[in-house]
């Protein structure tokens, strides 16, 4: 049940024979909004290009890509999904030791240990609400060349702002470290926080980005990587040939980054997770943190139940939580949600409440 990762979630519906339809999925942070009209008219209408191979430079869609996010296409790595990405990164830069802020999304991990990177930890606490210390990651300059860090952070949400991580950048570029934002949940937060033009103009910094948060795509897997141009050729060099299919990179050229949708998902967001927060704030035995992102960390209070005791019963009601107890530095008692429709987030509330 708990490989690492959430949104696991056929395994568990196959032997309590609950049909996916009837699912209620707060442990994927995907886009409530879905896919829109447009993007199912694209892939309706793309079906005979998967007969072809794909363009193994993803031309068309990184020109698309550089476009709207107002930088060149050389500046842009496009690959199956973040995930991809993200393993590139201590392989193709021959990285040695590289730092993790936990608790954070476990690939971050495996990309390094699989490169053969000894990977270095710090850890946000539970008596500074799980904040993010960029000095002490400051500190940590001189030892590693890689720093990996996760903004709004997954699964705490919690939210680094734009200046201290430029000061931050700044400083890893003295010290020739690279450092490696994801982005992943960035369309999701308040305010102006990302550094994905930044990135272009330094040598050491790299932006994450995925399609599949924001667009309610993880089965069709893209993501891309904002860098200076030197370092999206070498990490390129490692890239399989022909990693983007041919779908997914139609959806980028075609439409899929329409500025409308992503405003309007982003409001959407900010009304629905301050009201789910706020309803989740009313549940006594429970903690939620002030969510960044679109989704919600919380904490159980009291020893009666925990994280996974939680996931079983609220299976009974057909709704999938995140048990956070396989994340470094959390333990049984923090579990995450996802913002979903307001119907789906009041079903949520009414189980929660039953339960505490």
């Amino acid at each position: 049940m708990l490989s690492g990762h959430g949104g696991n979630i056929a395994k568990i519906i196959s032997s309590r024979k609950i049909p996916l339809r009837r699912i209620l999925d707060f442990s994927s942070n995907i886009n409530p909004l879905g896919i829109t009209p447009k993007v199912r008219s694209i892939i309706a209408k793309s079906a005979g290009i998967v007969t072809r191979y794909p363009d193994p430079e993803c031309s068309l869609a990184r020109e698309a890509l550089a476009g709207f996010l107002g930088i060149n296409k050389n500046n842009i790595l496009i690959g199956n999904g973040s995930n991809e990405l993200i393993h590139l990164v201590p392989r193709a830069l021959g990285c040695r030791n590289a730092l993790i802020y936990q608790p954070a999304f476990s690939e971050y991990e495996s990309s390094a240990r699989l490169a053969g990177t000894k990977a270095h930890f710090l850890f946000a606490k539970e008596s500074d609400d799980f904040r993010i210390d960029l000095k002490k990651v400051r500190d940590y300059i001189p030892k590693v060349d890689l720093i990996i860090l996760c903004n709004p952070n997954n699964p705490t949400g919690f939210l680094l702002k734009k200046s201290a991580l430029l000061e931050l950048a700044k400083a890893c570029e003295r010290n020739k470290t690279f450092l490696l934002v994801d982005e992943t949940f960035i369309e999701f937060s308040e305010g102006n926080n990302s550094l994905i033009k930044e990135a272009t103009r330094f040598k050491y910094l790299m932006v994450l980005r995925s399609l599949t948060k924001s667009f309610s795509l993880p089965g069709l897997r893209v993501g891309y990587l904002a860098a200076g141009k030197e370092l999206i050729r070498k990490i390129g060099l490692f890239q399989p040939t022909w990693s983007v299919n041919a779908i997914a990179q139609q959806l980028i050229a075609e439409g899929i980054l329409d500025p409308q949708f992503i405003n309007k998902t982003k409001a959407y967001i900010t009304k629905e997770k301050q009201f789910l927060f706020e309803r989740l704030l009313e549940i006594e035995g429970m903690y939620p943190y002030y969510p960044q992102a679109n989704f919600i960390f919380c904490k159980i209070l009291g020893k009666r139940i925990n994280a996974k005791s939680l996931f079983r019963r609220l299976i009974k009601s057909r709704i999938f939580i995140r048990d956070c107890s396989n994340f470094k530095g959390l333990d049984n008692r923090f579990f995450r949600v996802a913002v979903r429709e307001r119907k789906d987030n009041l079903y949520l509330v009414s189980c929660l409440k039953k339960v505490f």
